[in-house]
């Protein structure tokens, strides 16, 4: 049962690519997956690996700097914004709510693409690549002139987090690390975008 609900939400997944139109229907079958999977477990309890939860915060700024540079070819962007401290803490405080529904996207997004479809595949690193290549094409933006750049940042941001699975075999890390480099992107996003509301924002940004 529970690839059939995996194979619906591939195809609803591809979809939406192409139409924008299957996005919630593709987020309930992506939650469905999670719950119904057998194979999904939290080898990473609490107290596994505890310690490495607090790399989240550098491997969350390393990977939201990398970002700047692949989606962006060059190293101008990375100058552009550093050090992020400077809007990045004062908005992770203000900016509660899109704090909060980061998190929950990080959160989701990782039981899903790095707790669960890598192992219903059967094999990890298997699963792992091809849920990375799977989970860059959903996140790309359809402007074709930054096309390939979102596709080769998100696809390298995707096998990194599965790396660090492999290494630590913590859930918790990616889940922060992820969440990290969301709120990153999204705050240099406003800051480059100046005071336009979040609804001027690039789709890719807005989530």
């Amino acid at each position: 049962m529970t690839s059939v609900f995996v194979a619906a939400f591939v195809l609803f997944a591809i979809l939406n690519v192409v139409t924008r139109r299957f996005g919630l229907l593709s987020t309930v079958l992506g939650v469905i997956v999670i719950i119904s999977s057998q194979g999904y477990s939290l080898l990473w309890e609490a107290q596994n690996n505890l310690p490495a939860i607090m790399l989240f915060l550098p491997l969350g700024i390393l990977s939201f700097y990398l970002s700047l540079v692949l989606s962006n070819l060059n190293l101008r962007a990375v100058r552009s914004y550093f050090p992020p401290k400077r809007i990045f803490w004062f908005y992770l405080i203000t900016d509660r709510f899109s704090t909060l529904r980061l998190l929950l996207v990080s959160l989701y997004e990782e039981l899903l693409w790095r707790g669960t479809l890598p192992f219903v595949v059967g094999n990890v690193w298997l699963g792992l690549v091809s849920s990375a290549i799977l989970f860059s094409l959903i996140h790309v933006n359809k402007r074709r002139e930054v096309f390939l750049a979102e596709i080769g940042d998100i696809f390298v941001f995707a096998v990194l987090q599965g790396v660090l699975l492999i290494l630590f075999e913590n859930i918790y890390l990616l889940i922060f690390t992820h969440t990290i480099r969301n709120l990153l992107i999204y705050h240099w996003a406003l800051h480059k975008c100046g005071d336009r509301s979040e609804a001027e924002l690039p789709i890719h940004v807005r989530g």
